[in-house]
């Protein structure tokens, strides 16, 4: 069940996000090779929602078992996509080639313009509340989503604090 959710794989619960991206994110058995600790390793991934718990649960996995292979970094970093997402709003992030969508995205007219500037093959569909976005294809779409998402947010933020 901890393996599935941290795939998304499972049926999004209020509060829960959905991520479905292209990247390998998962536990080697070459790095934790007895499976009933690599489970564990899951279960304790899927319950992290802060900066800290991920910083705590990387530093963990790095003392025991050693440097943090790609899949298991990748594995973190979809962990931080989700704490952003959550505190967004977005319930689901899906990726199919190039272009992913973010779900619910409610954008004023002038936070659209903002972000169009940043990213210039953004679409939204106001009525679907859903964002689309081309990713770049020498981009980590990891670290473009983190970014993504920290722009809505920050550029929300500073329209209501105006």
């Amino acid at each position: 069940e901890a393996v599935d959710e941290l795939k998304g794989e499972r049926r999004a619960e209020p509060g829960e996000v959905k991520i479905e991206i292209l990247v390998d994110a998962y536990i080697p058995g070459t790095y934790i090779p007895e499976e009933a600790l690599r489970i564990e390793a899951y279960r304790r991934m899927a319950a992290v929602d802060s900066q800290e718990k991920k910083k705590e649960m990387e530093r963990e996995l790095t003392d025991r078992y050693g440097p943090l292979p790609d899949q298991v970094n990748n594995l973190l970093e979809v962990c931080e996509l989700k704490i952003l997402a959550r505190k967004a709003g977005i319930k689901k992030i899906s990726q199919e080639d190039d272009k992913v969508m973010l779900w619910p995205v409610r954008l004023t007219s002038r936070l659209e313009r903002s972000l169009s500037r940043l990213y210039r093959n953004l679409s939204l569909k106001p009525r679907r509340e859903m964002l689309g976005v081309r990713i770049p294809l020498d981009v980590n779409p990891l670290g473009f989503l983190q970014k993504l998402i920290g722009d809505i947010m920050a550029f929300g933020h500073s329209q209501h604090t105006k």
